[in-house]
């Protein structure tokens, strides 16, 4: 199990009812027999402290993290030190309703939304805001919450949390979410998901063209077979995977973008992706994570390099990927883990010098002292190729102590 996963702790609040006094028809209770009243509002706290130090040999954007290999041209060697992997989650439940469970989330670390000109500045970066009323068939959330098609996340120190490789496709955005399990057979279950999602266009397409909704949300859904029960729900520090899972999952949406005066012109194009996912958690005591997409206009959920619209071409970037991880726990506290991702445009739509294939490749090992101290160590290697030049190579190496609090 991931070490983002084995913390939490209760901190419930109760008060005690206010008695009428006995009747004749209800004589008084015995002492001591008096039993609190649930309490109203039950919390939660999750989190861990997370120091990262990391040396690239060549450049990586943004640097603290890795994300791409930097042109050979503009490429220097990076040092960093940084905390800001903290993260923090809080969870909050209220009393269910009939058979209604009432919950609300929040999920945050110190990332600053502009790493690489930030390196030196913590800044919180909220990723999970949301309320959700679920059944055990049944369930509605609203909020800021991860895509639907990001089901499965690496188990990696590169950008913890929740992890990326090249390949991953999907992030979190405001969103309503509905979901439906159907058991079937023996312990397996059918899920089904989908959400209206908030059409965000992050990057600035040029210096003469900016990115726009085109009002109309995001469309996310996902249908997937899983077996066993999943993790309980609260703050995405991790996700809610059962045991296994296996899924298909695809978003559809529209974006516009419009060039500044004095030519003012709109150009919509269509955003969309299909996808498929792997989860397995074997008696073995290994873990099994993969995933691969295909897709237009993927900027927006972290694929595809990155792509959005090309501003000389002014095509919408196709692109496919996938990534795969295999971890394997071997005791006494260790696990290690190896992973491959690979983000792949479409060379066709892009102009010369724009990001053209992004692979990577990542050893990682964890050591647990207990289940609030731990340690991590990273290898990898990043190449990208670009349009027309010289691939940005560079080997990356990352080291990090994690010290979990509110734990059991």
């Amino acid at each position: 199990m991931p070490w983002w996963a084995r913390v939490a702790i209760a901190i419930g609040t109760a008060s005690a009812p206010v008695d009428a006094e006995p009747t004749a028809a209800e004589p008084s209770p015995e002492p001591g027999a008096r039993e609190q009243a649930p309490p109203k509002v039950r919390v939660s706290l999750m989190g861990y402290m997370v120091i990262n130090m990391n040396y690239n040999s060549e450049g990586i954007f943004p640097g603290s993290q890795a994300a791409f290999a930097i042109r050979p041209d503009l490429s220097e060697p990076q040092f960093y030190i940084s905390p800001r992997n903290s993260v923090l989650g809080i969870n909050l439940g209220a009393n269910p309703i009939e058979d209604i469970e009432l919950l609300g989330a929040l999920a945050m670390t110190l990332r600053s939304p502009q790493p690489l000109l930030t390196t030196n500045t913590i800044s919180p970066q909220f990723y999970d805001v949301h309320v959700e009323a679920r059944t055990k068939g049944f369930l509605v959330a609203f909020g800021q919450m991860p895509d639907l098609v990001y089901p499965a996340t690496p188990d990696v120190l590169n950008g913890v949390p929740p992890g990326y490789v090249p390949g991953a496709i999907g992030f979190t955005r405001p969103q309503l979410q509905v979901g439906v399990d159907v058991p079937l057979i023996d312990a397996f279950t059918l899920l089904v998901r989908g959400c209206l999602a908030l059409p965000v266009q992050t990057f600035q397409v040029s210096d003469e063209f900016v990115g726009r909704q085109a009002g109309v949300p995001d469309l996310q859904g996902r249908i997937a077979l899983g077996v066993g029960e999943p993790a309980p729900a609260g703050a995405a520090i991790k996700p809610r995977e059962r045991s296994v899972e296996v899924g298909i999952d695809g978003h559809w949406g529209r974006r516009r973008i419009t060039s500044l005066p004095p030519d003012v012109r709109n150009l919509t194009y269509q955003t969309w992706s299909l996808g498929a996912d792997l989860h397995a958690q074997l008696p073995t005591g290994t873990a099994l994570r993969a995933e691969a997409f295909t897709g237009r206009l993927l900027g927006d959920y972290q694929a595809g390099v990155f792509h959005t619209v090309d501003p000389t071409l002014l095509k919408a970037v196709g692109a496919w990927g996938f990534w795969a991880q295999i971890v394997q726990t071997i005791g006494g506290g260790f696990r290690l883990g190896a992973a491959y991702g690979l983000d792949d445009p479409n060379e066709d739509d892009l102009a010369p010098v724009a990001r053209e294939r992004n692979q990577a490749v990542l050893l990682t090992g964890w050591f647990e002292v207990n289940k609030q101290l731990g340690f991590g160590a990273e290898a990898s290697r990043w190449w990208t190729n670009y349009v027309g030049q010289d691939t940005g190579i560079a080997w990356r190496g990352d080291v990090a102590v994690y010290l979990g609090f509110g734990g059991p």
